[in-house]
């Protein structure tokens, strides 16, 4: 059969029902037709051969039909997603040549969609006539009888919106945010449409052959190092995006106002955008155009993010400015009254509702959180100058001061502004969820990394006071190196009066009680004060071992006196133990300590050394300390060989460790026997190879 045999009864029947089975194989039928012309031309040169001319008329045209046909079977294909009907398509255009051709107008077609449906949405000349405005009537109860020109004035005052000015008019604001984002909504369908299109056309272009070469289609019309298909389609699109949406913007302020105050719903729209096409975004050639924010290379997901920026930074201004002005409000500038608590609630208010706002997408609930974190800072610092640090504010014996009350008002107004932005749902959560989305717990590391600052400003505020306390409670325990405890053993006798206690005790404890009553009732922040009392608690009680051990001379009756004292100094106490919601038993090593030390005080040296006790609950120093009662005068105890008085040498060993005590304590010694060598004598104080042995083990 020669190809002019093979020729179809006329061009007409090249149009042929579509895209059935028998349409696809017609198809081919004509394809084969032009492609064996094709051949026998090539071949040879049979034009001016009157039989040959008088069908190239018609091969042409069967060439525009298949060509034609075979362009409306690719878009029917890509819209049904049918990859066999995308496959015979494009092994037409093959065949014909024009491949490359054919597939750019395809996509430049799918573009060119998403240009048209982006300009109608941004672009607000439409919205005063649209459907959905008109549809209550307004329009409808126009006149007819008037003019066009009356009839278009009118337009313009009973219309929501003004048609040259492209903005609503009053009252028309909601109605039009509503056309703006119903139309948001159709762009992003037809975005995602494009996209599964794009990338079915790339898959299908990188699975199909040539039958002859072998050569994947792919190959054919874009070099091997070049961007996929559905990257080119991804950038172009996402360029498109960021320009129309900075023209919409610069053109009306009504789209800039609503995209800028409703960032978080336009963000929103923009996430399930990504959500629905990143799925088809697996094959991108990188690196992509353009760098992110934090520098780095920008990934398919930064380019769409791009578009947001514009808006996001005037949102981020406001917000900012939202929570700003709460805070401004209750530090109000040369004020040094402290907010109230309903100034604090109010900045609670703002935080959380911009939390909240920004809480449905984990990319901007970051951003917010930086803000909040500024805001935090911004409180922390107006509050800080409102911090007195006056001698005032530091005084125990009297009542509480003005300073001291501004500050004790201060902190209580910061823990309750610190536990509110804990109780917020977000951080609230995270902390019932730590398996939560890496955004949300990156927002909550940035917020609670903010509030450290108020939490060191609590610490500021409150340390000199209960360093205070600490200084006023040890000068009282002092007192007892002023108390004699050199008497002996009291009479064995049954009815002989028990120890009595020391005066300094009494005074001890009344200044325990007003400080209780006085200062820390004033406190409304258990959870920032029952700490610290807790470790007035164990100071005090750490100093009462260190002074009890340090007393000479120390008879049998000063030791019974002593007892009394240890046991009416932990009575003392318990205003604090309330105060702190916890026993002394439950404080840990200091009350250890005490327990230990009181039947250390009846042993015999001897023993001393081999107690369970020391070295545990008691420390050796301690331990080595008391021994220095039970030797002679002559073995000067360790602060008094180094000329310091009891509160100097309390305050050494509080800025040196064990090791150091332990050290001193055996120079000491060493000086004692230095002292019986020199003198001639060989026999030392029982005591003293005890204590050297105790030391030895140790060192």
């Amino acid at each position: 059969m020669t190809w002019v045999q093979c020729r179809l009864a006329s061009p007409s029947d090249c149009v042929l029902p579509f895209p059935s089975q028998k349409a696809s194989l017609t198809l081919l039928f004509r394809l084969c037709v032009c492609f064996f012309a094709d051949l026998v031309l090539a071949g040879e040169d049979l034009r001016g051969i009157d039989a040959v001319d008088s069908e190239l008329a018609w091969i042409g045209s069967v060439r525009v039909a298949v060509d034609k046909e075979g362009f409306l079977q690719l878009s029917a294909g890509l819209e049904t997603q049918n990859q066999a009907d995308i496959a015979t398509a494009l092994q037409v255009f093959h065949n014909l040549g024009q491949l490359a051709e054919r597939v750019e107008t395809c996509v430049s077609g799918l573009h060119k969609n998403v240009a048209t449906a982006l300009k109608s949405t941004v672009h607000v000349d439409s919205f005063a006539s649209d459907p959905s405005l008109s549809s209550g009537g307004s329009s409808a109860s126009l006149p007819t009888s008037h003019s066009s020109s009356t009839l278009g004035g009118l337009a313009s005052a009973v219309l929501p919106g003004s048609l040259k000015s492209n903005t609503p008019t009053a009252g028309a604001s909601p109605a039009w945010r509503a056309i703006l984002w119903t139309r948001l909504d159709k762009l992003c369908s037809t975005i995602v449409s494009t996209i599964s299109q794009v990338a079915l056309l790339q898959k299908v272009l990188t699975k199909r052959r040539d039958p002859v070469t072998h050569a994947l289609l792919i190959d054919v019309i874009r070099p091997s190092d070049g961007p996929t298909l559905i990257t080119s389609f991804w950038i172009n699109v996402t360029q498109l995006l960021v320009a129309e949406f900075q023209l919409a913007a610069k053109n009306s302020t009504f789209v800039k106002n609503t995209l800028e105050s409703e960032f978080p719903k336009l963000v929103r729209v923009v996430s399930e955008l990504w959500e629905s096409v990143s799925p088809r975004l697996t094959n991108l050639t990188m690196p992509l155009p353009g760098k992110n924010k934090d520098g780095q290379p920008n990934n398919a997901q930064d380019l769409l993010w791009t578009c947001l920026l514009p808006f996001e930074n005037a949102y981020l201004s406001r917000s900012l400015s939202r929570m700003f002005d709460p805070v401004n409000s209750a530090f109000p500038s040369g004020s040094v009254t402290p907010p109230g608590p309903d100034d604090i609630s109010s900045i609670l208010r703002t935080i959380t509702s911009e939390l909240q706002a920004a809480n449905a997408d984990g990319f901007l609930v970051t951003l917010v959180g930086r803000n909040v974190s500024k805001a935090i800072k911004l409180l922390a610092v107006k509050s800080e100058t409102l911090f007195a640090t006056d001698p005032e504010a530091s005084q125990i014996s009297g009542p509480c001061t003005s300073s001291q009350s501004r500050n004790i008002t201060l902190v209580n107004l910061l823990d309750q502004f610190q536990r509110g932005v804990r109780a917020m749902p977000l951080l609230a959560n995270v902390a019932a969820n730590p398996a939560s989305s890496s955004a949300s717990l990156a927002a909550v590391q940035i917020i609670q990394d903010a509030l450290k600052d108020v939490g060191k400003l609590l610490d500021n505020i409150v340390a000199p006071l209960f360093d205070a306390m600490c200084i006023h409670l040890e000068a009282r325990l002092l007192k007892m190196h002023a108390t004699d405890y050199s008497k002996a053993a009291p009479p064995s006798d049954r009815d002989a009066p028990a120890a009595e206690c020391s005066p300094f005790v009494h005074e001890f404890a009344a200044l325990v009680s007003h400080i209780s009553s006085e200062i820390l009732a004033r406190f409304k922040c258990e959870e920032v004060t029952s700490v610290l009392v807790q470790r007035v608690c164990c100071r005090a009680m750490t100093l009462f071992v260190r002074h009890a051990a340090l007393v000479r001379p120390l008879g049998d009756g000063g030791k019974l006196r002593l007892t009394a004292d240890l046991a009416q100094f932990e009575v003392a106490l318990g205003p604090l133990q309330v105060r702190c919601g916890m026993r002394l038993a439950d404080m840990g090593q200091p009350y250890r300590a005490m327990r230990a030390f009181r039947p250390i005080l009846f042993m015999d040296a001897s023993h001393i050394a081999n107690a369970s006790a020391v070295g545990d609950a008691l420390s050796v120093s301690t331990a080595l300390h008391h021994l220095f009662s039970r030797g002679p005068d002559e073995m000067q105890s360790p602060h008094v060989r180094a000329q310091m008085t009891p509160l100097k040498y309390s305050q050494w060993l509080d800025t040196h460790t064990e090791a150091d005590a332990l050290v001193l304590i055996g120079a000491t010694l060493e000086a004692y026997a230095q002292r019986v060598r020199a003198r001639g004598d060989k026999q030392f104080a029982p005591v003293y190879p005890l204590m050297l042995d105790l030391l030895a083990h140790q060192t």
